[in-house]
């Protein structure tokens, strides 16, 4: 519990609510489920966000293994009822300890309901990997 008490903090500063001038941010814990094989998705996945759905930043075991910290990714689109974003990941291997080469991430959460859908996209094998989920405010 302390780790994430300590990862929800530093998601929410990435957000900018580290600023007594910025606007104030949320952190999201998400539960996945895995929809076909594993696509180098973990069962978890935190987002953070300022108000309004904007400046996000994610963290999950890929994102741990090569950062050990959250990092900033791209704002897709934020209309409708939907937040849609997108991060790349190089250097992540296989267990075997080879190298997958570029991993593009592209997901979306519903900003109602919380619902969150990603996708994974392995260019160097054209691998495509889905997973879905539900998330919750811890922050």
């Amino acid at each position: 519990m302390k780790a994430i008490k300590s990862l929800a903090i530093s998601l929410a500063i990435l957000a900018g609510a580290g600023s007594v001038q910025a606007a104030q941010g949320f952190t999201l814990e998400c539960n996945l489920k895995q929809l076909n094989t594993n696509g180098g998705f973990g069962d978890k996945m935190y987002l953070s966000f300022v108000e309004g759905w904007t400046n996000p930043a994610a963290f999950d075991y890929a994102i741990n293994k090569l950062h050990k910290s959250p990092i900033p990714i791209k704002l897709v689109s934020n209309e409708g009822k939907r937040v849609r974003f997108s991060w790349e990941l190089k250097g992540l291997k296989f267990r075997d300890g080879t190298s997958i080469g570029r991993v593009l991430y592209k997901g979306s959460v519903d900003k109602k309901t919380l619902h969150i859908r990603m996708e994974s996209i392995v260019p160097s094998n054209v691998g495509r990997y889905f997973t879905e989920g539900q998330c919750q405010k811890i922050k």
